[in-house]
């Protein structure tokens, strides 16, 4: 009876087998669903852009939120893709410089940063003042001793003197060593590396007064955009003391709002400036910047820097996207004529060293042809 039925039925001894099977299935699917549980990030974290310190056991360590343009990266990345690579988390140890690069300070010279500073962000470059001087054939050494110090522009504020044509703050002779050429009046390219410290609210009050007493007309405005660089967010921010963090963003924060008012000293009394930062910089969406670019007859210009002559030292083009606010109708329109890159040529991503020179300070030196149309009359 018995044989008669498995002959009728021949999965029918199979049964055991596959009750034993599927048990077994659901068994490991179950721990393998504990297991990914113990692992993953719940959702509500991981969709919140948060990042932490690893170190848990520091108090000073920084817990902080990626600004949302940074955490949003993914989304803007192919969109933008400008002279780096934008990771969208912060994974690596690796240091980038502010000019979308590598975040160790706009001016890259050791005695340009806080004493107190970290030694992992010290950066061991030669100055920008050397670099512009091999690469700006309109640049002497004269130029850097024409600039006058503090003591001398209080002289400057009481005598009568002839108007300049031209300044830049948070720089050292950039555009005025072409300006000058040009016959331009000019000789303040007043910078860290001129003897400018403008963390002091004396030099940054004196500036103001400047503005005013040689009746510039058009200041060129340049701060280090340190802390408002997104790469420094990524990879930076997170290896900070509670302190060293409040004091840097201080002083960015310092920079910015000085040349804000640099900018609306100019505007209100009918003269020029030009605000300059990288494009993706944190600083656009700061609220006096946002003030400033609202007022009648401001204008935001983006430009791709390649388009404009700048390369690496081996001579391949660095796209290095620019931002530039300015109230000059005429600046407004050289640059965007300029505009972004043709995608006619490959692109040296400004990351990493050339010569013991890291790409990202030799960057800083603004191309012969940004350097001609800051230059020229407006």
């Amino acid at each position: 009876m018995f044989l008669k039925w498995v002959k009728h039925n021949p999965f029918a001894m199979l049964e055991p087998f596959w009750y034993r099977s599927m048990y077994m299935f659901v068994l490991l699917a179950t721990l393998s669903l504990r297991m990914s549980a113990d692992v993953s990030v719940p959702a509500s974290v991981a969709s919140s852009g948060e990042a932490h310190d690893v170190d848990n056991d520091d108090d000073d360590d920084v817990a902080y939120s990626l600004p949302p343009s940074v955490a949003s990266n993914d989304e803007k990345q192919h969109d933008v893709d400008d002279d780096v690579h934008m990771p969208s988390v912060a994974s690596s140890d690796e240091q980038h410089h502010c000019d979308d690069d590598e975040p160790v300070s706009e001016a890259p010279s050791l005695t340009s940063l806080p004493v107190d500073c970290d030694d992992d962000i010290v950066s061991e470059a030669p100055s920008l003042t050397s670099l512009l001087s091999d690469g700006n054939a309109n640049m002497s050494a004269d130029d850097l001793h024409d600039v006058p110090s503090a003591d001398e522009c209080n002289i400057l504020l009481s005598t009568d003197t002839v108007p300049h044509d031209i300044a830049e703050f948070y720089s050292p002779p950039r555009v005025l060593a072409t300006a000058k050429a040009m016959g331009r009046v000019g000789n303040l390219s007043l910078d860290l590396e001129t003897g400018w410290d403008f963390r002091c609210d004396a030099l940054r009050t004196l500036s103001l007064q400047l503005l005013t007493a040689l009746l510039i007309e058009l200041v060129i405005l340049s701060p280090p955009c340190t802390m408002f660089s997104q790469l420094q967010w990524l990879w930076n921010v997170k290896k900070m003391t509670r302190l060293v963090f409040e004091r840097r963003m201080s002083e960015a924060k310092s920079y910015v709002n000085h040349s804000m008012d640099c900018a609306r000293s100019q505007h209100a009394a009918g003269r020029k400036f030009v605000f300059e930062h990288p494009a993706r910089a944190l600083s656009w969406d700061e609220p006096t910047v946002e003030n400033i670019a609202a007022l009648d007859g401001v204008q935001v210009v983006t430009v791709d820097q390649c388009m404009l002559g700048l390369t690496s030292m081996s001579g391949i083009p660095m796209r290095k996207r620019t931002k530039l606010m300015t109230n000059c109708h005429v600046l407004a329109s050289r640059f965007r004529t300029v505009g972004l890159c043709d995608r006619s040529h490959k692109h040296q991503v400004i990351q990493g060293a050339e010569g013991g020179v890291r790409r990202s300070v030799w960057s800083q030196r603004y191309p012969c042809l940004m350097c001609q149309l800051l230059a020229q009359p407006v």
